[in-house]
């Protein structure tokens, strides 16, 4: 379940990043078992700062994974409906 979780994740960001002008980060850490994401609503640039965290070094959980889809599935309606393309 996690690993579908994960990739459902991964599927939102590359969407969001690919479609609109805002980039979202998903950071992977198998090792610690953990994951952090984060967007920028303009996009990514050299000067863009730290972005925004959805979540910051969470534990890869059901309860946690879900909880991240959520709130970039709340991202990606807000960039669609301001049309940030």
């Amino acid at each position: 379940m996690e690993k579908e979780l994960l990739l459902r994740l991964l599927d939102l960001a590359y969407e969001i990043s690919n479609k609109t002008k805002a980039d979202v980060f998903l950071d992977y850490a198998p090792h610690v078992n953990s994951f952090s994401l984060r967007y920028y609503k303009a996009g990514w640039e050299e000067e863009a700062g730290e972005g925004v965290y959805i979540a910051t070094s969470e534990w890869i959980t059901i309860e946690n994974l879900q909880s991240a889809i959520e709130r970039l599935e709340q991202l990606k309606t807000e960039v669609e409906e301001n049309d940030w393309k």
